[in-house]
Order: C-alpha cells, then structure tokens, then sequence
C-alpha cells in the first residue's frame, strides 16, 4: 500500500505476520502509523514492524520504537532477508503484547461538550477506528454518572458549558472515589496562560485548543494516549 491511512484501516482489520513501511509515506508516515497501531485494539497490536528510513536519528523519541530499524542503502536487502528469517522461523510463538501495552488500550472515550457540533466533529475523527466507542453527554449535569456508569479509557471535557463549567465537572470527578485516575483533557477556545495552569492544577492530562482539525486530532489523541497515558 502506498497511502498510511489505507494501510491502517487494513491493519485493523486482517492480522500480518509482520508489517514492513517507510518512515516517510503520505498522509501518516510509518512511526505515526505504529503508535497508533500500538495504541488501540486490533489484530496486529504486537505484530513486528520493520521501519525503513534513510536516517534513523530522525526517528521522534515522543512516538513508538519499531521492533526493526532498517537503513535505506545498499545493505537494506540482506538485513530485511535476514530480519524475515528470523521472524519465520517455526518455534517462534505469536508475541505478547507488552504489559505497559495492555494498560494504554483505549477502547472508549466519554465525550462531555455542550455543543453538537464538537460532538459531530469528534465522531467524524474517529470514525477511522470503529474499535473505539465515542460515548457522547450533552448536558454537563449529567455528567459526573455518565463517568460512573460508562468506566471510559478517556475523557474529553469543554471547559465552557453552562450550567455546570467543565471545571466544576473535573473537580467532581476528581473528588469521586475509583474514577480520579481516568485521564481528562480539556477543550478550550483561548489561549489564556493563566487558564491554563489552572486546568493543569485540577488534574488535566491534556489541553486541546478548538477548533481542530478533524482530520488530525484522532491521530493527536492516540499518539498522546500510548506515550503520556497513566500507568
């Protein structure tokens, strides 16, 4: 496949032995595509991955490691024979997802906006990975059981809503026994410094900034779930 995105949504969907992909490859380039391949649930979520690249200190250390790393010169034929050797063999057993891996699954997020067109704008971002659940709450009051009874992998929450604020809702969840540790990020409309140490003092594990780019903010998301989630 030449296209990242359309490589991903195979991914997702048909289990490999191994996946083999440049570093640079239009619309998600290979490191994006295995963060978020280690991110959420599939079938080729501990799949080995091999990483051709002309550098390899290009690599960004925010995301995802390869299994492989394979420079583009003239010796990249015999370590790619060489890696495809190994991985065929026999005795070889499927691997294990990682213990660290199993704990950043993110299955579902618990969308807690006031206006109906974020709601739309998340969902049509997502829409790429079925696996994850995208459960919406329009009426902040309602939100604090919509925690409970939904038990989210992650929270999205506007700050701006009436009657209840956002930071009166994380203050709530917060303060909740067996929900505090569920990561909540924040959408704000400014860029206001102040407001946001303030949402960094109530616990906030990321702030995003409206509007965005629905084309990208999936990939933001999972990218920051799989390296900064809590363990």
């Amino acid at each position: 496949m030449r296209d990242g995105y359309e490589a991903l949504g195979c991914l997702l969907k048909e289990r490999f032995d191994a996946v083999i992909t440049s570093l640079q490859v239009p619309t998600i380039d290979g490191q994006s595509l295995l963060t978020v391949l280690r991110t959420i649930p599939g079938p080729n979520r501990a799949t080995p991955v091999v990483l051709l690249t002309s550098a390899a200190g290009s690599l960004e250390s925010t995301k995802t490691r390869p299994d492989f790393v394979v420079e583009k010169n003239l010796g990249l034929a015999a370590q790619l024979r060489a890696i495809v050797k190994q991985l065929a063999r026999p005795d070889l057993q499927p691997r294990a997802a990682p213990a660290d891996l199993k704990e950043r699954v993110l299955r579902k997020i618990l969308l807690i906006d006031d206006s109906q067109e974020i709601h739309g704008l998340v969902g049509l971002s997502f829409k790429r990975f079925p696996e994850i659940e995208i459960v919406g709450v329009l009426d902040p009051t309602r939100a604090l059981e919509s925690v409970r009874a939904e038990t989210p992998d992650l929270i999205l929450l506007d700050v701006q809503m009436t009657p209840v604020s956002g930071k009166d809702v994380m203050r709530h969840i917060k303060a909740a026994p067996g929900l505090s540790d569920i990561p909540v990020a924040f959408f704000t409309g400014t860029d206001d410094a102040e407001e946001k140490r303030e949402l960094a003092s109530l616990g906030a594990w990321q702030i995003f900034k409206k509007p965005f780019s629905p084309k990208t903010f999936s990939d933001q998301v999972l990218s920051l779930f799989m390296e900064h989630s809590p363990m």
